[in-house]
């Protein structure tokens, strides 16, 4: 399993830019906290954890928290029920 510090230096640079770049209103248009995630997906937190673990969604970690790439996150959804 990935430790924080991997999952950071996974991370690519354009997306914590822009995260860093948004206003506090715009990151709340664009990313998710897991616990939002989950609810608004149906699926468990821990689920959306394994995801941004094994590197299917892109998230940025944010002290002991992750937040979540919409975009990202539409996109796994998508690929997931081509495959269902």
């Amino acid at each position: 399993m990935l430790v924080r510090s991997e999952i950071a230096r996974k991370l690519p640079e354009e997306l914590l830019s822009t995260y860093l770049s948004l206003s506090n209103e715009e990151r709340k248009l664009r990313f998710l906290g897991t616990s939002e995630a989950a609810r608004l997906t149906g699926l468990s937190r821990r689920t959306i954890q394994l995801w941004i673990e094994m590197g299917h969604i892109q998230a940025v970690p944010i002290g002991r928290r992750y937040q979540i790439d919409m975009t990202s996150l539409r996109q796994r959804l998508e690929q997931a029920a081509k495959n269902f």
